[in-house]
C-alpha cells in the first residue's frame, strides 16, 4: 500500500496554505499598523507602568487622544520608551506621534514614537 496517498498531498496543501495565509494577514496587519500615523496635541492626565513577561507596559492616559502606549519597537529603530515615559509630567501639553490605533478587543493602543513639548 503507498503512504503518499491524495489525501495526505492535499492536506499537506492545505496546511502550507493556511499557513501562507497567516503569514501575509500578518505582514498586511502589521504594514497597516505602520502605515496609520497621527500627530496631536495632547494633555497627559495620568501614566501607569506595569511589568509584564514581556518587560514594561508604559501607558499614557491624556485628555484629548484618549491611552497610547509607549513601546520599543525594532521596526522604527526605538529602544528608548523607559526614557520618554520618565520625562512626561502630568498636567502638561506635548505632541505626540504616534503609529498605529485602538484596538479594545487585543487590547492594542497606539504606539508613541515622538513627544515634544
Amino acid at each position: 500500500m503507498a503512504r503518499n496517498s491524495f489525501g495526505e498531498k492535499v492536506t499537506a496543501g492545505a496546511v502550507l496554505l493556511g499557513l501562507l495565509g497567516v503569514v501575509v494577514g500578518y505582514g498586511g496587519l502589521s504594514a497597516s499598523w505602520y502605515s496609520t500615523k497621527n500627530e496631536a496635541r495632547c494633555t497627559v492626565q495620568s501614566k501607569t507602568a506595569t511589568s509584564t513577561k514581556q518587560g514594561t507596559d508604559y501607558r499614557v492616559f491624556t485628555e484629548q487622544c484618549g491611552v497610547m502606549q509607549i513601546q520599543d519597537d525594532v521596526l522604527l529603530g526605538r529602544f528608548n520608551s523607559a526614557d520618554e515615559y520618565g520625562k512626561l509630567r502630568e498636567g502638561t501639553d506635548y505632541t505626540f506621534k504616534t503609529v498605529g490605533w485602538r484596538n479594545g478587543f487585543f487590547s492594542m493602543f497606539p504606539n508613541v514614537v515622538e513627544v515634544t513639548k
